[in-house]
């Protein structure tokens, strides 16, 4: 109901800026989707001819997501620098696209404001840092040093913890925490294990060693 609430208000918004704007609905990979489905209303600003126009881009409750410049050609080709937002507003990071395509992240902050190291997403980095053997030597790591707390089972609590953490410049497991948990004891221990990670082989990116954030879930299951 709020959701359908925000897209009506935001239509009545669009409709008294005179078709200056042109409004878009996008799934969090960019791609244009129905309005019920949207993650992001990407709002682009067409009020001065230019070659390229300004855009915002919000979640379903108007927070501010991101803003930058996009080509006049293409209203999701996102060029030079784009600025990213906490929830709270501050801005969280700086990265530059060039052509459409993500090129590089600039600066990051924390929620506070205070300037922080780069972590690069996954998917961002050219290299991929990697786990001695693998996703198989990963997978068996994690089955073998988990274990099911006895609470959990008397409870009998179980699902998948997915745990969000990063791996340095040096291939070291840092900044763990959950990133979607099920049960303090369940998050704990999944917490635990991945505390216990040997050294990765570190990500690169344009030839040099970055910290690079990864995401991998652990499944509890009694039966």
């Amino acid at each position: 109901m709020k959701k359908l609430l925000s897209f009506c208000l935001f239509a009545i918004f669009s409709f008294s800026a005179f078709a200056v704007q042109d409004t878009l609905f996008l799934d969090r990979s960019y791609n244009e989707v129905e309005p019920a489905s949207a993650t992001i209303i990407h709002v682009v600003d067409k009020s001065i001819d230019s070659t390229y126009y300004s855009y915002e881009d919000y979640n379903e409750y108007f927070v501010l997501l991101a803003n930058g410049y996009v080509s006049a050609e293409n209203l999701l080709s996102r060029e030079g620098i784009v600025a990213n937002f906490h929830k709270n507003g501050v801005k969280s990071s700086e990265e530059i696209f060039v052509n459409g395509e993500f090129d590089d992240i600039l600066k990051q902050w924390d929620i506070m404001g205070n300037q922080k190291s780069i972590v690069y997403n996954f998917a961002q980095v050219e290299k991929k840092p990697e786990y001695p053997g693998g996703d198989r030597g990963l997978l068996s790591f994690i089955a073998n040093h988990t274990n099911y707390p006895e609470l959990a089972k008397e409870k009998e609590y179980e699902g998948k913890v997915f745990l969000q953490f990063v791996i340095d410049e040096m291939g070291k497991v840092t900044q763990v925490e959950i990133a979607r948990g099920i049960h303090e004891v369940l998050d704990n221990e999944a917490v635990r294990v991945v505390s216990k990670l040997e050294q990765w082989t570190p990500g690169e990116h344009k030839g040099e060693k970055v910290a690079v954030s990864y995401v991998v879930p652990i499944n509890f299951k009694l039966y």
